[in-house]
């Protein structure tokens, strides 16, 4: 079988035959039964299977491209540019690719050098090469080797640790190897913790492995705008927010990503580095990663607030997805009571009627997120997998009780099933991790797309419409929260992007600080503090059989932003929020507290001789600071605090009210 390529015209891109190719080197394209998508869908989740539209005259094919070898890292396969048909010319089965690269392809191949730490080529010794793959190498084939070669770092940005010293060279074979083998970040921290050397060698590797990935997809994407936000803590997570401005391509780059490293290490970027990409949400997107590439790139803005009339929607939904991440990590008759003592504390019968209805509706958003999630699950396990856990799960006695006061029958059946998969999704959690990440990727990305096809509705529409174009941005409103119940670690709502992504780590200095923070609105700081609830209450769940010291400092972080938000709300906002009854000393000097004590030992700031004498130290940290020694203890107190603090946000907040009905029928009369 021979590939055909169609002539391609340089401004109106055809698509190529239906067949795949697949690879082990740029000499060997070999058919496969795959078939290729045209380069209009713009999709690239599989890229051995999909061949892409580059630029105007060539055809861009990626391929899966890490391979070790005895030279230390060597691409597998590149990024490689096809020539124009009338270059190639077919023999027996495999074309024969042109041997010298073109001006694109040294470009492209010095971009993965440089996001590698290598020195660049020359164009004249570029030229001297046959394939992007030789370009690529530490010591290019064509010339003669450079005897002990000091590799560059990569490029410098506030997203690199400037201490970073990984050798492409020296370290890559043995560092894939373990990663292959242990396919958890989470593994690869209980393993080498204790080793700093060596956790700081795995650090550098993931950053440049996953730089290295953003800069083939900025070929692919021209323009792409990269931004890591977090700690250069070596047990601390990756991740990267990418936007390209004006189209959905961030959705499909995170795609690609995606099915590279799975392909590499058979699990997903989450599992194996602790890594989540995420297309751009609420804020605009800052390249930090690589300065260099800001040249092609264009400005970027925050996401589109809806107007005349229908902000209040927007706020409505964006309460109800801070909610949503407080039930995910709550139990059906715990959250019920929540609800009901948070309701029953509010005087005004109008606002106890919004606030009961704000509550159901993220039940209800829970509740049909969870079950599609489960569904898609369960699509890939085996019938005895799926028995197992049917088997093993059961439902608590607080909902056992419930259930046995409902009348026999269909609605009582359902009820129970309802519970049970719940508790079915935290079982499959458990044991399969890593399938449940690959699926609520899947999921998040199918929202995503559809977000960016409204925006390109709202984009075509102009000021042609305005009652439509507001209806829509508030409906993207709504379905980002949505969208992000299945991101992985991620904020559902806008107003803790704002307060914590935004203002705590992304603000340089205080100044900027009080800026970021005087423009928020009372409304978003109670949705921050909502999601640091769900948030720690997830950290009690995941380590809920781990000695009461160890919960202690592992959700500490989350503790810590809690009275942030109380304490920040007070500062920049309600500056006469009544004191909370836990708040011994004001929110702020417990949170640094918090912060100096329990999130020191979780940062590994504080060192002690083992495990005991750790955990022993945050149970102290707990005791003086909150007065509890026990999680159940803790856990009561901030659920305690939580309904306090709602009440009495609540009912000063004037944001948070029910539109108008004109506004609510344009609202459904418009959205898609």
């Amino acid at each position: 079988m021979k590939i055909q390529l169609k002539k391609q015209n340089r401004h109106q891109p055809e698509s190529v035959n239906q067949t795949g190719i697949q690879a082990k080197s740029l000499t060997d394209i070999r058919p496969m039964d795959n078939g290729l998508v045209t380069p209009q869908k713009h999709q690239t989740e599989d890229i051995n299977h999909q061949q892409i539209q580059k630029k105007p005259g060539f055809n861009f094919a990626e391929i899966s491209i890490f391979a070790g070898g005895a030279r230390g890292l060597t691409p597998r396969i590149q990024p490689k540019f096809f020539d124009r048909p009338e270059n190639i010319t077919q023999q027996s089965s495999i074309p024969i690719i042109q041997r010298k690269l073109t001006p694109d392809q040294i470009k492209h191949a010095n971009r993965i050098r440089k996001a590698r730490g290598l020195d660049l080529l020359p164009i004249e010794a570029a030229q001297q090469l046959n394939s992007v793959e030789e370009a690529t190498e530490p010591t290019p084939a064509a010339n003669e080797p450079v005897a002990n070669q000091q590799l560059d770092q990569a490029p410098k940005s506030d997203a690199k640790r400037s201490e970073s010293n990984f050798q492409v060279v020296q370290d890559y074979s043995w560092i894939k190897s373990s990663l292959k083998e242990l396919k958890s970040w989470d593994k690869v921290k209980e393993q080498f913790s204790s080793d700093q050397k060596t956790m700081w060698q795995l650090f550098d590797f993931r950053q440049w492995y996953v730089d290295s990935l953003i800069s083939v997809l900025r070929d692919t994407y021209p323009g792409l705008i990269a931004k890591s936000v977090g700690s250069a803590d070596p047990t601390s997570d990756y991740d990267i927010t990418i936007s390209t401005p004006g189209s959905g391509n961030d959705v499909e780059a995170i795609k690609w990503f995606n099915t590279q490293v799975r392909k590499e290490f058979g699990v997903e970027p989450g599992t194996v580095f602790d890594t989540n990409l995420y297309a751009k949400d609420y804020l605009k997107v800052e390249e930090n990663i690589d300065d260099t590439a800001k040249a092609e790139q264009k400005s970027d803005r925050d996401l589109d607030q809806p107007n005349r009339g229908f902000s209040k929607i927007g706020s409505l939904s964006q309460d109800v997805a801070a909610l949503v991440k407080q039930r995910r990590y709550m139990k059906q008759v715990e959250w019920d009571n929540y609800v009901n003592q948070v309701v029953n504390s509010i005087t005004d019968p109008q606002q106890q009627k919004l606030i009961r209805h704000q509550y159901e509706e993220a039940d209800s958003i829970y509740q049909v997120a969870a079950y599609d999630l489960l569904g898609e699950v369960k699509q890939e396990m085996s019938d005895p997998e799926k028995q197992k856990i049917e088997k093993q799960t059961k439902l608590g006695k607080d909902e056992e009780k419930v259930i046995s006061n409902l009348p026999d029958g269909d609605y009582k059946k359902t009820i129970r099933q309802q519970l049970l998969g719940a508790e079915e999704l935290q079982a499959i959690t458990h044991d399969n991790s890593d399938l449940v990440l690959k699926k609520s990727n899947e999921l998040y990305l199918e929202r995503m797309t559809r977000i960016r096809t409204m925006q390109q509705t709202i984009r075509k529409l102009g000021t042609g419409e305005p009652t439509k174009v507001e209806a829509l941005k508030a409906q993207i409103q709504q379905i980002l929260g949505e969208a992000c119940f299945y991101a992985a670690e991620a904020y559902h709502s806008e107003g803790a992007v704002k307060h914590i992504v935004a203002g705590v780590q992304g603000a340089k200095n205080p100044d900027q600080k009080a800026v970021i923070m005087n423009s928020l609105k009372p409304e978003h700081f109670l949705q921050s503090f909502n999601e640091q609830l769900g948030d720690f209450l997830k950290d009690l769940s995941h380590y809920a059989n781990a000695p009461d010291g160890k919960i202690f400092y592992r959700s500490s972080k989350y503790l810590y932003r809690l009275f942030l938000a109380v304490a920040e709300l007070r500062q920049y906002k309600l500056k006469k929020l009544q004191s909370l009854t836990i708040e011994s000393k004001r929110a702020d000097e417990i949170a640094k507290d918090i912060d100096s004590q329990l999130v020191a030992i979780r940062k590994g700031n504080k060192k002690f001789d083992s495990e005991d004498e750790k955990n022993q130290a945050a149970v102290d940290a707990m005791k003086g600071i909150l007065g509890v020694q026990t999680t159940s203890d803790l856990k009561v107190k901030i659920l305690t605090m939580a309904q306090e603090f709602n009440v009495k946000v609540r009912s000063q907040m004037t944001e948070l009210s029910t539109p108008g009905r004109n506004t609510s029928k344009d609202y459904f009369r418009n959205i898609q």
